[in-house]
């Protein structure tokens, strides 16, 4: 690659008519479904600058409050040191993509090997040495449990990453222990700290590694610089720093790019990256694909804006910076900026582009996009894309996507969406505490007047509707009852407004057991395809003004049936998901 590169990242007029033809993209029928009249846009624009504002005064009420000095806000002291440690001790070299901690793997989204596991069912090693110290601490780094299932896996007041936090301190303090600690097993307990925002733990195991004259890697200094960097404190970024290069420890790219993410300024992240160009940096395809994830997608829209298109953009930045430009990262990032200003058909394009040069979506992709949609309270759009990806590359259900749906369906007044999203997530193990909290409201909800709008009449009974998964009986035996008996007991006693303690506690009960469905039931059917049976249903629904012309207990019996299976001996065992 050419080293006589221009040293700002930006985009030059080329003639549009000399563009070649391309072929239809694999979105071309969702970008006409989410083309948006122009007053959505610019109310979308003007949220997005206001967002946009928000975030820039909170940083500068950050920037005084964490104000110790010139180190808090001064980002020319760090790129001095830079480049003064470039001349003297020359540019480090570059990890190896097989020693990159666990970072990668949450990332890139691999699914971890121990999930929905206690921390005690993860098998210890039997005989203890460097290499498999070091993979059982993977293995508990990795290991995850949903906030659903964590009431189930351990006794109140713990949770899982705290389990994990106490295991791993209580390993590397162990004096049997102490021959098999590894730089590399100190490296997945610091990603894992900064991930959960555990600094007292990164403070506690930097300091033992001091006292244990560990050979300190770059790869840990940048985990560190990483972390700061992310939580834009460029006074603890700066003291890191300073140490590392008193240790004799040559920075990275990695270094320099954790520099650029701490800085807000535009001006000064473009100075920072001129300064990696003369050292060689911007020759790595890695490290360029890493810059242009930080400084193209805030500049994307102004692009847009200007009258330029997407592959046009693209084209030119090939000339640039050679084809590989392009990362996951960069992509997602492109897309959230142009969803958030209205430009949804344009970030599509870019989905279009990251497929077509290998770069597949992710979880991240398939969020942005649903909550795009959620911005508009476009059920159908959410349903087109979840079909997109499903039919691209399958579809895992996990809590936050299906909060993102339930949060779309329930501001929508879907009943049936709701009943199929909550029912899903129920037997998946993956309720999030917002749906519980919303569902919970409703279901108690003392509602003895006649409702007059949409939305008396929705909150009085969508929790009800929603809630049920297996109504045989409930764990209390004054309530015992079979099937629609104890829904009808709880729509008697909540609309009516007496006996409001025993209503209350059959509520919490009914609550429970679906919570507890994960234990003892699978879905029987595909996710996708009830769900769009059940906005059609919900549709027509609308047409037929169900809301205020049906009774509570007419919508729980005419609401779409969402059937269950019972599962094997072993109820916590990992499965697949639809």
């Amino acid at each position: 690659m050419s080293k006589e590169q221009p040293s700002k990242i930006r985009a030059v007029d080329v003639d549009l008519s000399s563009e070649k033809d391309l072929e239809t993209p694999r979105t071309a029928h969702l970008q006409k479904r989410f083309k948006m009249p122009s007053t959505k846009v610019r109310r979308s624009k003007v949220r997005a600058q206001r967002a946009m504002k928000h975030e820039e005064d909170k940083a500068a009420a950050n920037s005084k409050l964490k104000d110790k000095g010139i180190w808090s806000y001064d980002w020319r002291i760090p790129l001095q040191a830079l480049e003064k440690c470039s001349q003297c001790l020359g540019s480090g070299a570059e990890v190896p993509a097989a020693s990159l901690p666990s970072i990668r793997r949450f990332i890139l989204g691999e699914k971890p090997q121990y999930r929905q596991v206690q921390v005690k069912d993860i098998p210890r090693p039997q005989v203890w040495s460097a290499s498999t110290f070091t993979a059982y601490v993977e293995h508990l780094t990795q290991s995850a449990t949903s906030r659903h299932m964590n009431r189930y896996l351990y006794a109140e007041g713990q949770s899982h990453v705290t389990i994990v936090e106490s295991t791993l301190k209580m390993l590397f303090t162990h004096s049997s222990l102490r021959g098999h600690l590894t730089i590399r097993s100190f490296n997945e307990a610091l990603v894992f700290f900064y991930k959960h925002n555990m600094i007292s733990s990164v403070r506690m195991f930097f300091t033992l590694m001091e006292k244990l004259h560990m050979d300190t890697s770059a790869e840990t200094f940048n985990i560190m610089l990483r972390g700061a960097s992310s939580r834009k404190d460029l006074h603890n970024f700066t003291f890191l720093l300073r140490t590392m290069i008193t240790k004799g420890i040559r920075p990275t790219a990695d270094t320099w790019i954790a520099l650029i993410v701490a800085v807000h300024s535009k001006a000064a992240k473009l100075c920072i990256v001129r300064s990696m160009r003369e050292r060689g940096f911007m020759d790595r395809r890695r490290i360029v694909k890493s810059v242009l994830s930080h400084l193209l997608p805030p500049e994307i829209v102004s692009y847009v804006e200007s009258g330029r298109n997407i592959p046009t953009l693209f084209q030119d930045l090939d000339r640039k910076y050679e084809p590989g430009w392009l990362s996951v990262s960069a992509g997602n990032q492109m897309c959230q900026k142009l969803g958030e200003n209205g430009l949804m058909p344009e970030a599509l394009e870019v989905l279009d582009l990251m497929v077509d040069r290998g770069c597949l979506p992710d979880k991240v992709t398939l969020m942005i996009f649903l909550g795009h949609c959620r911005r508009q309270r476009d059920m159908g759009g959410a349903k087109q894309i979840l079909d997109w990806f499903h039919s691209m590359y399958g579809l895992n259900l996990k809590e936050d996507v299906l909060d993102i749906l339930f949060t779309l369906a329930w501001r929508s007044c879907y009943y049936n969406c709701c009943r199929v999203i909550w029912r899903v997530a129920c037997v998946h193990g993956a309720v999030s505490y917002r749906m519980q909290q919303l569902v919970m409201r409703s279901l108690i909800r003392n509602t003895p007047e006649q409702p007059q709008t949409r939305a008396q009449h929705w909150m009085k009974s969508i929790g009800k509707v929603v809630i049920g998964i297996n109504l045989r009986t409930t764990h209390d035996a004054d309530d015992l009852g079979m099937g629609l008996e104890i829904m009808k007991k709880l729509v008697d006693r909540v609309e009516s407004g007496i006996q409001r303690a025993a209503s209350l506690r059959l509520a919490k009960l009914m609550l429970v057991q679906d919570l507890e469905a994960a234990k003892q039931f699978d879905l029987n059917g595909v996710f996708t395809g009830l769900l769009d049976k059940a906005l059609d249903l919900d549709r027509k629904w609308g047409l037929g003004n169900i809301h205020s012309a049906k009774s509570t207990l007419w919508k729980v019996q005419n609401a779409i049936k969402v059937d269950v299976i019972r599962k094997g001996k072993n109820p916590l065992q990992s499965r697949g998901e639809s």
